[in-house]
């Protein structure tokens, strides 16, 4: 649980963040829907738990900032690893079958456990958000990475610092003119 704090304050510049990190979420996610790759066929990103990711999102950029002494904006792999966080603790996206009762809540582990890898690896890519799964196309040796990581979220949820690290090493890695670009 994420306790407010008077740091959390709304500010002009969260409604910027808020709408970014929604429309990249929205893009990642039409890109992987697009490319059919996943068998994610009855599933849907969720309004209600998208708001919500981005909100923890928000609150944990907050926290890391005021922590580690940050003004202004932050690394992308620090916004890939906390924005993966809240995917894996919020689950936005839903299983719905569409001749089904619409209010069916069940969630989806795996897709949104594809949607915050694709999502983060989007980020540190600096790939627009539509063209999020093209970036595994052009680099293959991404996906050993991409299983290993998938099994990582599946033993537990890595602490925020964990994932930023997992994010960090990976653009210092496959994206090394992008490790210290601001977002």
């Amino acid at each position: 649980m994420i306790h407010r704090s008077p740091d959390s304050i709304r500010t002009e510049n969260d409604d910027e963040i808020r709408s970014k990190r929604t429309a990249t979420l929205n893009g990642v996610w039409q890109s992987i829907q697009q490319e059919q790759k996943f068998g994610l066929v009855h599933t849907r990103l969720d309004d209600i738990r998208l708001a919500k990711t981005v909100e923890e999102y928000l609150l944990k950029m907050k926290a890391i900032k005021a922590r580690d002494k940050i003004q202004g904006k932050i690394q992308r792999h620090k916004v890939a690893g906390l924005m993966t966080s809240a995917i894996i603790h919020n689950q936005p996206l839903r299983a719905f079958r569409p001749d089904d009762f619409e209010g069916l809540d069940t969630w989806d582990p795996w897709g949104n456990q594809v949607l915050a890898i694709y999502h983060g690896v989007s980020l540190c890519a600096d790939a627009a958000p539509e063209k999020s799964v093209l970036v595994f196309s052009e680099n293959p040796q991404l996906s050993k990475w991409v299983q290993e990581f998938i099994a990582l979220l599946r033993c537990g949820s890595p602490c925020d610092d964990s994932l930023i690290h997992i994010f960090g090493t990976l653009c210092f890695g496959f994206f090394p003119e992008n490790f210290g670009v601001l977002d």
